[in-house]
């Protein structure tokens, strides 16, 4: 009864706007070692959904402070991000302090260089695509590289905004929340830089 009341919740969270970060994995994508709770302070929390301590704090503080721009559709593709991009991916980024674009950004999946072992701009998009897609766009994930250098990072990133890195970035992250014929829909906009989840 509590699930269904929380899909529920989750349901009109998401027709009500495209900013959102689902605390409940999609239901095709299932959770990723474990399910998302929330404390009477409003705030999402992780537990250990992520297998790993580290993932599971780092994306416990990401999905909380930018709720208002979302950097993940929801926990199973933090989590995913986080473990594809290896233990010091995503957690050597600094923990979002407040809730703008350009912090929450830096905190996000492509995050800030000049951390070492930090996976961020194009090499961390071109990993989460290997990761995601490697199975079914092979070559579109060979040419990566080079077709995001061509599309450079701004330096923010926010779900729904739809220039040709954040069109890219968004459909790798929502293929690691879906699967068969969903996360090959994904996959293939990913490849063709199409921006379809939030038209």
């Amino acid at each position: 009864m509590r699930r269904g009341a929380l899909l529920g919740v989750a349901l009109l969270l998401a027709l009500s706007a495209c900013q959102l970060v689902a605390p409940l994995p999609d239901a095709e994508g299932g959770a990723a070692g474990g399910g998302a709770s929330t404390d009477s302070s409003g705030s999402t929390s992780t537990g250990d959904s992520c297998g790993d301590p580290a993932c599971s704090s780092y994306c416990n503080d990401v999905l909380n402070v930018c709720e208002e721009v979302p950097q993940f559709p929801g926990v199973t593709s933090c989590c995913a991000s986080c473990q594809a991009l290896g233990p010091a991916g995503l957690t050597c980024r600094k923990s979002p302090d407040k809730k703008d674009p350009k912090a929450c950004s830096q905190s996000g999946p492509v995050g800030k260089g000049g951390m070492d072992g930090c996976v961020t701009g194009c090499a961390a998009v071109c990993a989460l695509f290997g990761a995601a897609c490697g199975d079914l766009e092979a070559s579109a994930v060979e040419k990566c590289p080079m077709e995001c250098a061509m599309n450079p990072f701004d330096g923010v990133f926010v779900l729904c905004e739809n220039d040709a890195f954040s069109c890219r970035l968004e459909q790798i992250l929502r293929a690691f929340d879906t699967e068969g014929e969903v996360r090959k829909e994904h996959c293939q906009k990913a490849a063709h830089h199409e921006c379809a989840a939030c038209d």
